[in-house]
């Protein structure tokens, strides 16, 4: 029976994932690959006291028992921007009293777009989904208006899954908005926790002897004027589950101290973990971050900012702050940054001989000056 019942389950929970990617026949015969951001709101009422959605709608303050609906608004409206894929991801968090709850979105291999709001609970009480009140909607346009129903996985919306909820093929225009809504209740009993796990990499590559990040090297040795390369990917390895106020440092390459060992640190409310690289410097030529190169990415090669100063200093002191991190990888914090050896060598000084005219072994050859004085300043030279 035992076995018969887990069989169950995993089929019911493979037909409920599957159902977490849906084609709706008003998006389809997108073209593949937006290029531009659509627009993006998260917006919240209080269903039990019958608010609604106008106005800002981006705080609610909620008692014991009621319910709040949160609303994702996204409109694909510029003109050939068609998405191949549009995932939306909710965050349902397990902290008491949260202060901010957060859904976000994505298109095609575009940066995720991030919404939030503010919501207030009585001390002591939670937040937890409704289940069944996921639904979207489609279209500006009564006489093309349709409402979806998204299936629940084993009681839990499938926009908290780690790769969210996915709607494929959406076409630009003026009428494509779509609206996804889901509830949350205030409740007494805290929700199941689901604790997130701090993965870190860090890589180094030699650029100019051809390696890469996907090479996954800890080591490498680098020459006069050679340039390397540096990555640390910092992530939540678990679906469902937050890790809160991250801050990374790294130790910084400089100098022409060989070997150098440089260990990052990550350090979140839930964890804390640290890797290490180690750079070997041939003969003696200085090493430096090159200005500028310090960049955040995601895990698909977006770059997100440029670091300021202020900035790289924090990452290489203090700390930088990288703030949430959802699970899981998507929602990954890159930092990549290059270093450059010098071309000549720390401390060494090159000596230039005086100029004294020429040799006495010319002065012999061509005869500028009498055979014998010449001999004789040749015994003095010896």
């Amino acid at each position: 029976m035992r076995k018969i019942l887990k069989t169950t389950s995993i089929a019911l929970f493979t037909v409920a994932f599957l159902a977490a990617s849906a084609a709706v026949p008003f998006l389809s015969g997108a073209n593949a690959g937006a290029t531009t951001q659509p627009n993006y709101s998260l917006k919240v009422r209080n269903v039990t006291d019958g608010a609604t959605f106008d106005g800002n709608a981006n705080s609610v303050t909620l008692d014991k028992g009621e319910v709040a609906q949160l609303r994702m608004q996204v409109g694909n409206l510029e003109e050939d921007n068609d998405i191949s894929s549009l995932r939306f991801k909710a965050f349902f968090t397990d902290k008491v009293n949260p202060t901010q709850f957060n859904a976000d979105i994505k298109a095609d291999e575009l940066s995720w777009m991030g919404g939030q709001v503010a919501v207030n609970i009585p001390e002591g009480s939670y937040l937890e989904y409704v289940s069944g009140t996921t639904v979207f909607d489609v279209d500006d346009r009564p006489e093309f208006f349709t409402r979806t129903n998204v299936p629940d996985i084993n009681g839990t919306s499938s926009l908290a899954f780690n790769n969210g909820y996915q709607l494929t093929n959406v076409k630009s225009g003026p009428h494509t908005w779509i609206w996804m809504y889901f509830n949350v209740k205030v409740v007494d009993i805290k929700p199941v926790v689901i604790n997130p796990r701090l993965d870190m990499t860090k890589y180094v590559a030699n650029l100019s002897d051809g390696e890469d990040f996907a090479d996954k090297k800890t080591t490498t040795t680098v020459d006069p004027g050679e340039t390397i390369a540096v990555q640390i990917v910092v992530k939540n390895g678990v679906a469902e589950s937050t890790l809160h106020n991250v801050v990374l440092s790294d130790q910084k390459p400089v100098g022409n101290a060989t070997p150098q060992s440089l260990t990052a640190t990550a350090k979140a409310d839930e964890a804390s973990t640290n890797k290490l690289i180690k750079i070997n410097i041939n003969e003696t030529q200085e090493l430096n971050v090159i200005f500028g190169s310090v960049v955040l990415k995601d895990l698909f090669d977006n770059t997100i900012k440029i670091l300021s100063q202020d900035e790289v200093n924090k990452l290489f002191n203090s700390g930088l702050e990288l703030g949430d991190i959802h699970g899981t990888f998507e929602f990954a914090k890159v930092i990549e940054y290059k270093a450059k050896s010098s071309e000549v060598k720390s401390g060494t000084t090159v000596t230039t001989l005086p100029d004294t005219g020429p040799g006495l072994g010319l002065i012999l050859l061509f005869g500028s000056v009498p055979a014998g004085i010449a001999i004789r300043k040749l015994r003095n030279v010896i």
